[in-house]
């Protein structure tokens, strides 16, 4: 996914969302947000760029890369780069996320870059190391790579009929795997 036009909404799934769910998905893609003069923002997401209240996440998986550059602010999550409020319930990031020629801010976590009236976040996840910088997103909890690769390190996950975990990668069942 690459954009470079003005306000930059990026995100693996959606760009922006308002009151929708968005659940068994995964993204295993790169995405590219360039701000190109360093006047905008940029709000970059595994699954959404930028989430008002009303949005709901359930059972998703990022397991690509977020690049943002050349931006004022750069906002960037595993789920969602901006969050306000909504909710978030069994959710993974493992891709990477590299914020680069950032002017102004940098606002960055597992879950959410930036969290606003706070959202109900239940079950989230991120593996340790996908972010090089100072995380400033409040929610989810790190893993390490060993615990990451573990069944009963992800409380309220359904490894029954939803979630699996092969060759020390967690996935989704009903979706296409990764290469």
């Amino acid at each position: 996914v690459y954009n470079a036009r003005g306000e930059l909404y990026t995100g693996g799934i959606v760009g922006y969302i308002e009151k929708g769910t968005v659940s068994e998905c995964a993204v295993y893609s790169s995405i590219f947000a360039n701000g190109k003069d360093t006047t905008m923002d940029s709000y970059t997401g595994g699954i959404c760029g930028f989430s008002r209240e009303g949005a709901e996440y359930t059972d998703c998986l990022f397991a690509g890369g977020i690049i943002a550059e050349k931006c004022a602010n750069a906002y960037l999550g595993g789920v969602s780069g901006k969050l306000i409020g909504g909710k978030v319930e069994r959710t993974v990031a493992t891709g990477s996320i590299m914020p680069s020629e950032i002017i102004s801010h940098t606002y960055i976590g597992g879950v959410a870059g930036e969290e606003l009236s706070e959202p109900a976040v239940k079950n989230a996840f991120y593996k340790k190391g996908i972010i090089n910088e100072e995380i400033t997103g409040l929610y989810g909890k790190e893993l390490t790579e060993s615990a990451i690769s573990k069944k009963d390190s992800f409380t309220g996950f359904d490894f029954n009929d939803v979630w699996s975990i092969s060759d020390g990668k967690i996935e989704l069942k009903n979706l296409p795997k990764s290469n």
